[in-house]
């Protein structure tokens, strides 16, 4: 298949500002997780019952375990996480912080998407069989719920303020506006498969918080599993547009709704 070009840029690469939801760099995220073990360290805090509940699934199942032991060490070092007790350590100190702005940080916002994005344990062999496990995505769940109960409560809402630092502070409300366009890319591809033809791949950066970046040119031929560009920083989506003439059958679960990871999304009728 080839990239083509279109009437209009293929791609636009965004930087994040300096104040961010997520650490700006390696070295700043590096940085960052460093303190943050440190702190960790320092308080010495009880496992949360959330947090405990996912130490002992992995204490618990052997297969589990397995995998978060050998992720951790499948990792490029030296890791910022080194293994799966600091990360639990990590997320503790994380699900009961309020998202706060600090003009003075490379970082201001969300702890907990800092501290994901230090585990890469998801691009090892072990790390994938992991977190594609059913039983630690429900915990991960869990986890994730009970962070956005604790900011739905009281105590998280003093950041809310107009003062100096808070969210509705006339800086913070100057840098949103900043912010108010998903950032996207599209990557018109000619299939050699004449029942697909030309179809478009359209990445979305999600929100404010997430970032675009193509690693393809045009004229360059791609087959199926080829990377053809990265997210940064925060959630995403994706779009596949096709011509009114192609027809798809689409794979997808009936009784989930689902589509497996690493599998087809759907296959092309014959003319």
């Amino acid at each position: 298949m080839n990239i083509l070009n279109s009437k209009q840029p293929i791609s636009t690469v965004v930087r994040l500002l300096h104040s961010g939801w997520a650490p700006p760099t390696e070295e700043a995220l590096h940085e960052f997780i460093k303190g943050e073990i440190h702190e960790a360290k320092k308080e010495d805090r009880k496992y949360h019952a959330v947090i405990q509940e996912f130490k002992d699934l992995i204490e618990s199942d052997p297969n589990i375990y397995i995998n978060f032991i050998e992720m951790f060490k499948e990792v490029p070092q030296p890791a910022k996480v080194p293994d799966y007790e600091t990360m639990l350590m990590l997320l503790n100190r994380a699900i009961r912080r309020i998202p706060t702005y600090d003009p003075n940080e490379e970082f201001s916002g969300l702890y907990i998407h800092a501290v994901l994005m230090a585990v890469i344990v998801i691009v090892t062999e072990h790390g994938y069989n992991a977190f594609t496990n059913d039983k630690v995505n429900a915990q991960f769940r869990k986890i994730l719920q009970e962070w956005s109960d604790f900011l739905a409560s009281p105590p998280s809402a003093e950041v809310l303020t107009s003062t100096s630092g808070g969210w509705f502070s006339p800086n913070v409300v100057k840098i949103f506006e900043t912010y108010r366009h998903q950032q996207r890319m599209r990557i018109f591809i000619e299939s050699d498969n004449p029942d697909i033809g030309l179809m478009c791949f359209i990445a979305v950066g999600m929100i404010e918080v997430s970032s675009c970046d193509i690693t393809v040119q045009e004229g360059h031929r791609v087959k199926r599993g080829d990377q053809l560009g990265t997210f940064h920083y925060g959630g995403s989506t994706h779009c596949l547009v096709f011509r009114p003439q192609t027809k798809l059958d689409f794979a997808v679960n009936e009784a989930t709704g689902h589509v497996p990871l690493r599998s087809a999304i759907a296959r092309a009728r014959r003319a």
